[in-house]
């Protein structure tokens, strides 16, 4: 599976989103982090949230801020 457009060959699927997705194919498909639909991200208190119980700011904040500045990010589905 290829995602939108990683540049860097060293660099996984979940960094790439956190780091914003940019690359090579940014033009024609978008920013990475633009498909993300939804996260489960493991708080700083071992809660588990996902989109809704996260709300939109936080959501927003780790599609390209570094997500693990904000926790660890388990699950990031996205549409192609």
């Amino acid at each position: 599976m290829k995602t939108p457009s990683i540049m860097c060959a060293t660099v996984g699927v979940g960094g790439h989103i956190s780091g914003g997705g940019a690359g090579t194919l940014m033009r024609r498909y978008g920013m990475a982090a633009d498909h993300v639909i939804d996260a489960r991200i493991v708080d700083v208190n071992g809660r588990i949230l996902d989109r809704k119980s996260m709300g939109e700011d936080l959501f927003w904040a780790i599609r390209g801020s570094g997500g693990a500045s904000f926790g660890v990010i388990a699950d990031e589905p996205f549409d192609m």
